[in-house]
C-alpha cells in the first residue's frame, strides 16, 4: 500500500462518527447517566448525538432510527456493564426498557414574491435553468433516547437470562471503537 493510501485511510478512520460516549453532563444534548436506585438497582439512560436521516419524511421509523436505537440500547448496557464491573458484580440482567426516538424535519422554504398571490412555498436548495423549482425533500435527523433499569448480581438472573458484564463491554467496545 502506498504511504498517500495510508494516508488517507488515517484521515477516514479520523472523521468517521463517534458513538459520543460520554457523560451528558459534558455536552448536554448526548451521553450517559446514572442513577442509583438501590444498591443492586441501577438506572441508566443513554441518548445519542442527532445524525443525518437524509431526506426521510418520517426519520422516527426509518432506517437511521433503528441504527440509533440499537446504538443507544449498545451504549446505554456498556455504561450499565461498567458500573457492575465498578461495583464487583460479574453479571446484570435489564429489567425494564424504555426507548424514545425523536425525529425531526425541517424544510428550506422560501416565499417567491412574484409567485402565488401569498408567495408559492420553493425549496431554497434546488434550481432547474435559473429558476427555484418546488422541491419537497426534507433535512431531517433522528435522536434516540434509551433508559434501562438493570439488577446487577454475581449469579443466576432474572427472566430475561443474566448478561456478562466482562464480555459485554469487551465486544461493545470493540464493535464502536472505544
Amino acid at each position: 500500500m502506498t504511504r498517500w493510501a495510508m494516508v488517507g485511510l488515517l484521515v477516514l478512520a479520523a472523521c468517521a462518527p463517534r458513538p459520543g460516549y460520554v457523560p451528558i453532563s459534558e455536552h448536554g444534548f448526548f451521553g450517559y447517566s446514572s442513577e442509583v436506585l438501590a444498591p443492586t438497582r441501577l438506572r441508566i439512560a443513554f441518548t445519542t448525538p442527532r445524525r443525518s436521516a437524509g431526506g426521510d419524511y418520517s426519520p422516527a421509523s426509518g432506517p437511521q432510527a433503528g441504527a440509533s436505537a440499537q446504538q443507544a440500547f449498545d451504549l446505554a448496557l456498556l455504561r450499565a456493564a461498567e458500573l457492575a464491573q465498578e461495583q464487583g458484580w460479574r453479571e446484570l440482567t435489564v429489567v425494564n426498557r424504555e426507548t424514545d426516538v425523536e425525529g425531526r424535519v425541517r424544510y428550506d422554504y422560501y416565499h417567491d414574491p412574484l409567485g402565488f398571490p401569498f408567495g408559492f412555498p420553493y425549496d431554497n436548495r434546488r434550481s432547474f435553468g435559473g429558476r427555484r423549482v418546488l422541491d419537497s425533500r426534507p433535512d431531517s435527523t433522528v435522536q434516540t433516547t434509551v433508559v434501562l433499569e438493570v439488577t446487577l448480581h454475581t449469579g443466576q438472573g432474572g427472566d430475561r437470562g443474566p448478561i456478562d458484564a466482562a464480555t459485554t463491554v469487551r465486544e461493545t467496545r470493540a464493535r464502536y471503537g472505544l
